[in-house]
């Protein structure tokens, strides 16, 4: 069922099996599978069903390091979550992603990719995906072929497209008829009580923002409110005394990592119209799909980079409302005013996302003509982790009087340079394979750690809480329970030790059906 927690007695305790604070992707997933299990489940949401500006003015925060989006129009504070507001690209992590790799410092799963797969199958199905194909040349049909890529170099990658799912609209109704799970909506939590030695969660204190406070109480608690809240909350929950949950070693928040967005270079393709329906978005049986280039796992061991993706970007010039809501929100985020209209403008990057993306992807505001045969690369690759791009709390303070979180996302060369090979490889192949050519831009060329204004992240929001075999080098265990906390457990994006290029959407949703399994086979024994 699905009730607002203002509505409940004052000072009511709210008990369950297992409590998930967050009504987002993970904290949904792991609501319906434990639909039917026989453990009650309590999902905590600090929204309602629909986007409340003063309810997304809770996520506002400050930004120090590389400029970045404002923080409360990159996660949405509603059921469904960011779902909300996703463009729906879908990609699972590649086998390299979880491999220790002696050339990125702080790399490695504590799992093969392998350990995920099925997983991944369940997550298919919930954000509504076709068949788990994820390279071009699975897709390729008597209307369709790809080039034969150098395998030492370049592979082609695909990307499915969720419709997107809106998790909260979705899943509503099995949501609302599922016996044994209590959806609270308008429960803000504000921090996770621990017993005196720390080393198990009590309990979890709420309130809504007109006053109403509660609690809930559990045998075991699952964070699942996003990269930045999650963090935030295992901070706050120690604030200001002491250091927080699972930060004996002060990981918590540390390790923040993007996929860095830039669309840059030139491609000037000899066919331009062939290339363009090859690397556009393309519908079989119902499913969209669009292919782009990787460097292979051979070229990133051969050339020590990391991972990124690239895809092609033929039309966008930023003229739609979506993207002039954008262009504000950012310009006042710079210069570190609250935006006008925040409310409405938000909504109308919700609306247009197609086109805020579209924006996104231009260099320096010139449109795409893949009529007169160039276009742009949009590539987003991964970050190398860093334990000083990191998330802690400001010194603004919220509504109920906790610091709002503060983000130091940070870049390093290698960051640049594995742009640089990608770029390189990707036109070396083209070239050899006489489809066009590619121009890589003087900034990129330099050795240096300079970035242009128009790098941005995908607000993907990951690293924070990070997995590790143990507290000296991760905050959460294979099993995403939180390490010296005994019944603390992490959901969400912030668990990746490594980001890979993908986008993490679907592999947090396998992450989390691979928690529930996890949880159930606890506590049923």
């Amino acid at each position: 069922m699905i009730i607002d927690f203002r509505e409940l007695e004052a000072d009511a305790t709210v008990t369950a099996d297992i409590c998930v604070v967050g009504g987002g992707a993970a904290g949904i997933t792991l609501a319906l599978e434990l639909a039917g299990s026989g453990l009650e489940v309590c999902v905590l949401e600090s929204g309602g069903h629909s986007f409340d500006p003063e309810v997304q003015a809770l996520a506002r925060g400050e930004s120090v390091g590389v400029p970045y989006f404002p923080l409360e129009i990159s996660r949405m504070r509603f059921l469904g979550g960011s779902t909300n507001h996703w463009g729906g690209w879908c990609a699972p992590l590649s086998a390299i992603d979880f491999e220790h790799r002696d050339w990125v410092a702080n790399s490695g799963w504590p799992f093969k990719r392998d350990t995920l797969l099925p997983y991944y199958q369940r997550a298919q199905s919930l954000c509504q995906l076709g068949p788990f194909r994820y390279q071009a040349g699975e897709w390729t049909d008597q209307h369709r072929g790809f080039p034969e890529l150098d395998p030492t170099k370049l592979e082609s990658p695909c990307w499915q497209f969720s419709p997107p799912t809106r998790f909260g609209e979705v899943y509503r109704e099995a949501l609302e008829q599922a016996p044994n799970v209590r959806v609270l909506l308008h429960a803000h939590v504000t921090r996770l009580r621990a017993n005196s030695e720390s080393n198990a969660v009590e309990g979890v204190e709420l309130t809504s923002l007109d006053g109403k406070k509660g609690r809930a109480s559990a045998r075991v608690y699952v964070a699942a409110c996003g990269g930045l809240e999650n963090a935030r909350l295992l901070l706050l929950s120690g604030w200001p005394e002491g250091p927080g949950l699972g930060n004996q070693r002060g990981l918590v928040g540390r390790y923040f990592m993007e996929h860095p967005h830039l669309t840059i270079g030139t491609l000037v393709a000899a066919d331009p119209r062939a290339f363009s329906r090859t690397y556009t978005v393309f519908d079989r049986d119902g499913t969209h799909v669009v292919a782009g280039f990787a460097p292979s796992a051979e070229a990133q061991r051969r050339e020590r980079i990391l991972n990124c993706g690239a895809t092609l970007v033929f039309r966008g010039d930023g003229t739609e409302k979506g993207y002039q809501a954008y262009r504000e929100l950012w310009r006042s985020a710079r210069q570190g005013q609250w935006p006008d209209k925040l409310g409405e403008r938000v909504r109308s990057v919700m609306r247009d996302l197609g086109d805020v993306a579209d924006g996104l992807r231009r260099p320096d505001g010139e449109p795409y003509v893949g009529a007169v045969g160039w276009t742009g690369l949009f590539l987003r690759s991964e970050q190398a982790p860093n334990p000083d791009s990191r998330v802690s709390l400001g010194d603004a303070l919220d509504p109920f009087g906790l610091p709002f979180s503060r983000l130091d996302w940070r870049l390093l060369p290698e960051d640049k340079r594995v742009l640089r090979a990608t770029l390189r490889l990707i036109g070396e192949e083209l070239g050899r394979l006489g489809l066009g050519r590619a121009q890589i831009p003087e900034w990129l060329l330099a050795e240096d750690d300079t970035w242009p204004d128009n790098v941005t992240g995908g607000s993907h929001h990951m690293g924070t809480t990070r997995m590790g075999d143990g507290p000296a080098t991760g905050v959460v265990d294979s099993d995403c329970r939180v390490h010296g906390v005994d019944n603390l457990y992490v959901a969400g994006s912030s668990v990746f030790p490594t980001s890979g290029h993908a986008n993490p959407t679907l592999t947090l949703v396998a992450l989390a059906v691979r928690l529930a399994e996890t949880l159930k086979g606890r506590l049923r024994a």
